[in-house]
């Protein structure tokens, strides 16, 4: 399974995350790991959870595939084809779905 999201105000981040289904009940305990970056409001907020990512990722790094972030959105569209056949669902942010439907 994969997640694509969007985040973006200054910044457009793009974000994959490809986990086995199985690992899915392990993750959970994990959640929710940090709010969406979008959520965040003030800047020091935002420094704080970017700094803290690494050792929060740490955790649950045995239980991801794949992570990709990118300012880039073909840079996700690239990993989403090279990860067809290993992929069956997909999950991908209303924004990112539109700029990958369009193109």
């Amino acid at each position: 399974m994969a997640c694509v999201d969007y985040s973006g105000d200054k910044v457009k981040v793009y974000g994959l995350i490809a986990v086995r289904e199985e690992n899915l009940k392990a993750l959970e305990r994990f959640l929710p790991m940090s709010p969406h970056f979008s959520e965040i409001k003030v800047k020091f907020a935002k420094m704080k959870i970017l700094k803290s990512f690494p050792r929060r990722y740490e955790r649950v790094r045995n239980y991801v595939e794949k992570l990709v972030v990118s300012s880039d959105l073909q840079d996700i569209v690239k990993e989403l084809e090279r990860l067809r056949s290993e992929i069956k669902r997909v999950y991908v942010d209303a924004h990112v779905y539109r700029r990958i439907k369009s193109s």
